[in-house]
Order: structure tokens, then sequence, then C-alpha cells
């Protein structure tokens, strides 16, 4: 919706209002399965534009000044941070960890990598070069070729991440699987998987409490 106004000669101003919506997790043939699960709902935007228009050297030339403004109802899937590579992560996984991996634990170890380590990028196109330039099969192969720092502790999180299942030791740690964490593994078809209570696996009992002291007698 606009207006535009005469006010003189080669001299006009204006004023336009317009709405807009874009559709959830954006255009379906380019979504990926984030923005399809994270962003469900309509987003609705709305622009205003006010201005000015001036005609000068006889209506050889034309100036225009103008003020808008946009808003959003939340961020627009377009302007959603794209989502990690899950197959780029897989590929360096599968150099690093040398077992059968799952694709789903992969992409949330993916995610949760972008925002933990800001060179992401960087670091994975570093350990991929390296195991490229020894024709790697094996993580063996070409660990000890990774720079000591950010490229051999990133590659050490990631075989971490894999094996136990989360981010870190800690009690706060992300977890991306835990009957599926590779520690498990190797003799799930012998020994229960643990259950894991606060302080560590199997340990839901309460704290014995020391006996009273014997009477004397």
């Amino acid at each position: 919706m606009g207006l535009v106004w005469d006010v003189a000669p080669g001299m006009n101003l204006y004023a336009q209002y317009a709405t807009a919506a874009d559709p959830p997790a954006g255009v379906l043939s380019t979504a990926t399965f984030a923005n399809v699960r994270d962003n469900t709902e309509l987003t609705t935007g709305r622009s205003y534009e006010v201005g000015s228009k001036l005609d000068f050297w006889g209506g050889k030339g034309t100036a225009t000044v103008a003020a808008a403004w946009v808003s959003w109802s939340r961020v627009p899937a377009w302007g959603l941070a794209p989502e990690p590579s899950v197959a780029q992560f897989m590929q360096v996984s599968s150099l690093l960890v040398n077992h059968r991996l799952d694709a789903e634990v992969g992409a949330r170890m993916a995610a949760v990598a972008t925002v933990k380590y800001p060179q992401y990028a960087g670091l994975m196109t570093a350990i991929t070069r390296a195991a490229q330039t020894r024709q790697a099969v094996l993580v063996e192969d070409f660990f000890d070729d990774l720079p000591a720092g950010p490229v051999r502790e990133f590659a050490l999180w990631i075989i971490f991440a894999w094996y136990t299942g989360c981010d870190s030791p800690k009690k706060d740690a992300t977890v991306f699987a835990y009957e599926t964490a590779l520690t498990y593994q190797t003799t799930a078809d012998a020994v229960a998987i643990p259950s894991y209570g606060f302080s560590g696996p199997n340990q839901w009992a309460r704290p014995i409490v020391p006996l009273s002291p014997l009477p004397v007698f």
C-alpha cells in the first residue's frame, strides 16, 4: 500500500507500507531437517518507507531521499545460520574413529561443535588435509601429523564425543548418545549397559550411613 503526494512540479513525497510472510522452515525444496524441526511457526514481517523524489536539471536527473524500517516477528528461515554439513563431519569422524558411526548422532555432535569451536570450518579442513596428505585410512596413519593446539584438541574432542556420547566429562555436559556410545559396544553382547545415576554409572544407592556406636556392657 502506498501514497504519493505531488508537492510541486518535479517534486513529490511518498509513503508506503507492506507486509510479508515467510513459510515455516523457508522454501521446502531447500529446507534442512533442523529448520523443519525448529522453525514451525509462520514468520511475519512489516516494512515502512517514507521519502521524497526531486527532479533537477530540467528533468534530466532525479534524486531520492528515503528512510525505511523493517521488522520481523522472529528470525526468518533465510536468516538462520546454515546447518553444519553432517556429511563432512561424518567423513572426518570416520577418519578419526574407525568404527560404524550413527549419522543421526553425528548431526547432533556437528551442531554442538560449531558453537563450541568458532574456527570449526578451518579445523575440519586441517584434519581432512592431514589425512589426505598421508592417504590415510586409519587414524594412526595421520594423527601424529596433526599440529599441537586447536586442531589436535578438536580431533581429540571428536574421538571423546563418539566414545563417551557427550561433549565433556562435566555433570552439565551435552549428551549425544548413551547406549550407542562406543565405550559400551565392545561388550554389548555380554554385559548389560549400566544405568546412570547422578554421581556415576549404577550409582542409584543412597550413601551408607555409619552405624551408631555399639553399646558398652
